[in-house]
């Protein structure tokens, strides 16, 4: 055996560790290298690395450490295979860089043959053999060469360790494996491995020095590097993950929202900053945070769609905000793609849960129509306290006309009465059940008092009431509005008649859910002051009724009043444990702090509401009224991809609702989203089914209209005209014969963006100003409503301001124009101009600007030190710049996007009312919205003068 080559090992003795056998071996050979230099040096003299050829010192580092190449590699290997001297340097240098490996070292090095403890053993001892023994002189050449074999084995293991370490201890791969270590929240990091989440250790922003070792190492060599280069990119975006990571979710957002501001946007910076936002907002409650989350999330998502981190945590992200089908829709893309079997498997755990949801909401409808399918159902369900208890609300309600159609059929022949089958006995016996639900559960008399007495089941005029009443509510539920107005008004009629005041109520409930739904609000306002008056004592139509008329009272400072009379509505559902009409309540005060742009509490309160909604089974009509909320106050915010996640959300659910007239408003707001997002074949798609319905609903042809108006818009926006001047077209032709004001300003404002941009500001010029004079015709009588019409026609002033400018009208005209629009907001009066005019109100700036020059004493100022007035007017691709003073008004031109500055207002405003942000980012965000705003104006004013911003 070859152990027996070791007359020094004595029996039984175990091997030496791997290091030994090849540390001796590089010491004897070394050592007998020294020894046979006599006998070599006729060779040696001959070597190309002999005498003064030895590499200086720093070059045994280099190669140790694995930094030489491969070519310099070969070359230091054979000197030192042949200079004892050197092979002595690279010895000591091998042992400099040969630290304990890390376990996941040692496991890699035992994967090499090097690495072998026989390998080591035999090379061992042929090094030894080699040393001791004297070898002919022709056999040097091969001594040296095992001498090389050992050395290069040595350097195998040495850039092993080396390589592994490098890899192995990079920050990311430290950041990566601290959060694999411990997972302390839902979201994932970059890189890492599954592990399962464990509860937080600390506070936010707080340390307890219980930060794992790894992340202190990455830290240490991130700070390392920013020493070095301080503006690096890469460096500052691990910085922030790593706060993220410590909770110091402040100054991660700080960092990585300059990062971003700055350029070039990239998937991984969005989705640190989303979890960044998700990580604060779920520590301090901000939904605004979570929102913003997900939006980046979603701009992500855009970006690298098969990334299955960014999958993950975009599907976690819409779990939070409650959109259950646009999450259910982002687990099955991340399943896809992701190939660990550990996140795969929470993935899957996930996505069941929410299927599980979802199947319940579908199913909803079709369940509830089996429970009055048939007379054994319907007596089944009437012995069944306990079932009818979860669904009496339902069943009075929407589900009442089946019941009522069932029981109350009218006689064929009238002279011998209607006999009433099995059928009619069960809906009938089903009708008294739920009467005594709604008593016993919600303390509700109204089914009760409207079933009462029994001889009225005989009364022709009563059936007829009966079946007028359940054709008023099958219409509104259709979406039948004026349907429902007629129907409810006729069973009225005959219940008032027949002195049946809870059908009387009933049939009026109807009929102001009619009127709100057609936005008739005054009529609406009315009908439910008047029903509210009498209070009969029935609990669910008066909490319907009071629900109606906040959302029908308009009226000066109706917004406080309806906030503070949902909350009684809300008070009394949940008294009355009516859930359907608690989650009504909850959705107009939703309404209410939508129409002030209360972002944070539209999302908290819809939040709750899907969160019960979730919960229990209700109708899918419920939920997707509640989406609507953020739906709406997403429209007016720069999370133009949140927008059209919630918008799909939104028509997703009301698509399953029987309410097709609700389907089509709520896809026109999906075709707007959109277009905003820039989802242009989406907004294609839903255009082409918007067609085919309005094909068979010539009612919707206004709608249609809007949306080619906005599709315009998007072409525009994309700088494709002829697109753009088709759909303006085909809108022009659906406006035909309508009389909306509201299409036409947004048509003459989309035709004058169009010319505008084709250079021909002369044809849209007379469509504006006639379009503005008419509005201003309109809104003269309105009072107080006189500022909000001037704020939804803002943009005919804007793109006209523009028109004028490319006709290079007088600059005091075009200020003149735009005084009119701001007088307006301000709520001033303006004067009516001769021939249609809209610059009658030059002269009078023309006086006050003349006074810019002037003392408060009346003298006059010098040439260089004067009042300016600056102003901008923003209109779609470009922002209009103004300068005024004694010597006139000079207007000049930026190109920028209307979206761009918009989101640019906004992260100003963002950092700016965030305590923590950093001066650094607040004057990015301030410079980079200057520079568009005022960049393009010159002044020169000097101490002592005022400088006016509009």
């Amino acid at each position: 055996m070859i152990e027996d080559f070791n007359p020094n090992r004595s029996p039984g003795r175990p091997l030496e560790s791997a290091e030994d056998p090849l540390a001796r071996a590089l010491n004897e050979l070394i050592a007998g290298q020294s020894i046979g230099r006599a006998g070599a040096s006729s060779e040696r003299e001959t070597s190309p690395f002999a005498g003064s050829a030895c590499p200086e010192p720093g070059e045994w580092s280099r190669l140790a450490s694995g930094a030489a190449g491969s070519a310099e590699i070969d070359v230091l290997l054979a000197h030192a295979g042949l200079c004892p001297g050197c092979a002595g340097s690279l010895r000591r240098s091998l042992e400099m860089f040969s630290e304990d490996p890390l376990p996941e070292e040692a496991a890699e090095i035992r994967n090499l043959a090097s690495g072998a403890v026989e390998w080591q053993h035999r090379l061992a001892i042929e090094l030894a053999r080699s040393s001791h023994r004297p070898f002919p002189p022709k056999w040097l050449k091969y001594k040296y060469l095992w001498a090389g074999v050992g050395l290069a084995a040595c350097l195998v293991i040495a850039a092993s360790v080396a390589l592994w370490r490098q890899h192995g201890n990079t920050p990311e791969r430290l950041l990566a494996e601290s959060y694999t270590h411990t997972r302390s929240f839902d979201l994932r990091m970059p890189g890492a491995g599954f592990s399962a989440v464990v509860p937080e250790t600390h506070l936010r922003g707080g340390s307890t020095g219980r930060e794992s070792a790894k992340l202190l190492d990455a830290r240490a060599g991130i700070e390392r590097e920013l020493e070095r280069t301080p503006d690096d990119s890469h460096w500052l975006q691990l910085e922030a993950r790593a706060d993220v990571m410590e909770e110091k979710f402040d100054p991660a957002i700080d960092i990585l929202d300059r990062l971003l501001a700055a350029g070039p946007v990239t998937p991984g910076l969005l989705a640190d900053d989303a979890s960044a936002y998700f990580q604060r907002g779920t520590a301090s409650g901000s939904e605004n945070d979570r929102a913003t989350a997900l939006d980046y999330l979603r701009r992500a998502d855009e970006l690298a769609p098969g990334d299955p981190v960014v999958l993950f945590n975009e599907a976690i992200a819409m779990e939070d905000r409650g959109l259950v089908m646009n999450a259910v829709e982002t687990w099955n893309r991340y399943l896809r793609f992701e190939r660990d079997p550990r996140w795969q498997a929470e993935g899957r755990r996930r996505l069941q849960e929410l299927e599980l949801k979802l199947n319940r909401i579908k199913s909803h409808e079709s369940r509830m129509e089996r429970h009055l399918a048939n007379p054994q159902a319907m007596r089944s369900l009437a012995d069944d306290q306990a079932a009818l208890s979860a669904l009496d609300e339902e069943l009075s309600s929407t589900r009442l006309p089946t019941l009522l159609r069932s029981a109350f059929a009218l006689p064929v022949d009238r002279s011998r009465g209607s006999p009433c089958d099995d059928g009619c006995q069960a809906a009938r016996s089903l009708l008294q059940a739920l009467g005594s639900s709604l008593e016993r559960n919600h303390h509700d008399p109204w089914l009760t008092q409207f079933l009462s007495p029994d001889s009225l089941f005989q009364n022709p005029q009563f059936l007829q009431a009966a079946l007028f009443l359940g054709q008023a509510i099958d219409a509104d539920t259709l979406g039948d509005y004026s349907g429902g107005q007629r129907w409810s008004a006729r069973a009225r009629a005959l219940f008032h008649d027949l002195g049946n005041i809870a059908g009387e109520d009933r049939a009026e409930v109807e009929r102001i859910y009619a009127l709100q739904r057609s936005f008739t609000l005054a009529s609406c306002h009315q009908a439910a002051k008047a029903l509210l008056a009498r209070d009969n004592g029935f609990a669910w139509l008066r909490i319907h009724a009071a629900t109606l008329d906040a959302v029908c009272d308009t009226g000066p400072g109706a917004a406080s009043a309806n906030d503070t009379l949902f909350l009684r509505t809300l008070q009394l559902a949940q008294d009355h444990h009516y859930a359907l009409l608690e989650l009504r309540a909850r959705s107009g005060l939703g309404g209410i702090a939508a129409e002030s742009g209360d972002v944070e509490t539209v999302w908290r309160i819809a939040l709750e509401n899907l969160h019960r909604f979730y919960g229990g089974d209700y109708p899918p009509l419920r939920g997707a009224t509640t989406v609507a909320g953020p739906a709406f106050i997403e429209e007016l915010t720069p999370r133009v991809q949140l927008s059209l996640l919630v918008n799909r959300e939104a028509f997703n659910l009301f698509a399953l609702s029987p309410n097709r007239a609700i389907q089509a408003e709520q896809r026109f707001a999906l075709i707007r989203a959109a277009i905003r997002a820039g989802s242009l074949q989406e907004a294609q798609e839903q255009m082409n089914i918007a067609r085919t319905e309005t094909a068979f609903a010539p009612g919707m042809k206004g709608e249609q209209a809007e949306s080619e108006i906005l599709m315009a818009e998007l072409y525009l926006d994309r700088n494709d005209l002829t697109a753009a001047d088709r759909m303006l077209n085909a809108a022009h032709e659906h406006m035909g014969g309508e009389d909306n004001f509201v299409q036409l300003r947004n048509y003459a404002v989309a035709r004058g963006e169009l010319e505008l941009l084709l250079g021909r500001p002369d044809e849209a010029e007379p469509r504006l100003r006639r379009a503005i004079v008419e509005e201003e015709l309109q809104a003269a009588g309105a009072g107080a409503q006189n500022v909000v019409f001037a704020r939804q026609n803002r943009e005919l002033y804007a793109t006209l301001a523009g028109i004028w400018l490319a006709q290079k009208r007088p600059g005091i005209e075009i200020l003149a124009l735009w005084e009119r629009y701001r007088l307006r907001i301000l709520g001033q009066p303006v004067p009516v101009c001769p021939d249609e005019g809209l610059a009658c109100l030059g002269p009078r700036l023309e006086r006050v600007l003349s006074r810019f020059g002037q003392h408060s004493d009346g003298l006059s100022r010098a040439d260089s030190g004067e009042d300016q007035l600056l102003g901008q007017v923003l209109l779609l691709d470009r922002v209009l710049l103004y300068r005024a003073d004694a010597h006139g008004v000079a207007w000049s031109e930026v190109p920028f996007r209307k979206e761009d500055l918009l989101g640019a207002a906004a992260a100003l405003e963002r950092v700016t009312s965030t305590p923590t942000t950093s001066q650094q980012s607040v004057d990015q965000a301030a410079r980079r919205l200057g520079n568009v705003l005022l960049g393009g104006l010159r002044t020169s004013s000097t101490a002592g003068d005022r400088l006016l911003l509009e």
